[in-house]
């Protein structure tokens, strides 16, 4: 345990409060022919990589359009398990926030992303952004905002639906890097590689399309094929295999300690 980082929650008093790893699996991955979008790895890895918090309360809410905080309309069909409720109209805009019940304490230098669920999508409304510097704000935790894009529309959230997701980040890393731009002909066993599984790739996917003639839909020749699973399986183009690779997270759930 000495080497382990922490990320500590600490409760409100009777604050109901839960968040758990989230789910590589999507609703609408599990819609497409023969599930291929889970042959996609790093959409995999980005729907797992950090926790989701859950809503303690059923709602709908409705927007007018206006600005002001009373042209939101919430409607609450069940309780409340704490007695407070889940959300509050605290900007206006058709902007609804979400107060997190809980203080985080991160490492130093160590921030909080918190946004949407990744990959998941939600019919007239847009989860909102935002940084925390965690490690040394402790005055009255994060919200996660809503913003609602199509008024006059009814939205539902239901129980234990996630209205949030989080995952902690070094504080100026983006910063740290320089970003350049470079010619593939300063690098021509690159741009070697690059432009041969470029055209391997143009190829998979011609013989993978449907096509139709005279009314008929005729698969690809690769339909029944194996999908191509270089970078699943972490194969560089001689066929080595990367060392750190990954094809799942082991993202951790919340212990409970002295509450």
């Amino acid at each position: 345990m000495e080497n382990t980082k922490f990320i500590d929650c600490f409760l409100r008093p009777g604050a109901w409060f839960h968040a758990r790893p989230c789910s590589p699996k999507r609703d609408w991955m599990d819609a497409t022919p023969n599930q291929h979008a889970y042959k996609c790895l790093p959409l995999l890895h980005a729907n797992q990589h950090g926790w989701e918090i859950l809503l303690k309360q059923e709602f709908s809410v409705i927007w007018n359009g206006g600005s002001r905080q009373s042209d939101l309309s919430f409607n609450f069909p069940t309780s409340s398990p704490d007695g407070h409720p889940p959300v509050v109209s605290a900007f206006g805009s058709g902007i609804i926030t979400f107060h997190i019940p809980c203080l985080f304490q991160t490492p130093a230098g160590v921030n909080i992303w918190i946004g949407g669920v990744p990959n998941q999508f939600k019919d007239g409304i847009q989860p909102l952004n935002g940084i925390v510097e965690c490690d040394w704000y402790q005055e009255s935790g994060f919200t996660m905002n809503w913003k609602i894009t199509r008024p006059h529309h009814n939205i539902h959230f239901q129980q234990h639906e996630a209205i949030g997701f989080f995952f902690p980040i070094p504080r100026g890393y983006a910063e740290s890097f320089q970003p350049r731009l470079r010619s593939f002909d300063s690098d021509v066993a690159r741009k070697k590689i690059y432009e041969q599984a470029e055209q391997r790739r143009i190829a998979f996917q011609e013989n993978l399309s449907i096509q139709q003639q005279d009314n008929i839909l005729i698969p690809g020749k690769n339909q029944a094929r194996e999908w191509q699973r270089h970078y699943f399986e972490g194969k560089k183009n001689d066929g080595s295999k990367v060392q750190d690779h990954q094809t799942k997270l082991n993202i951790k759930p919340f212990t409970i300690d002295e509450i």
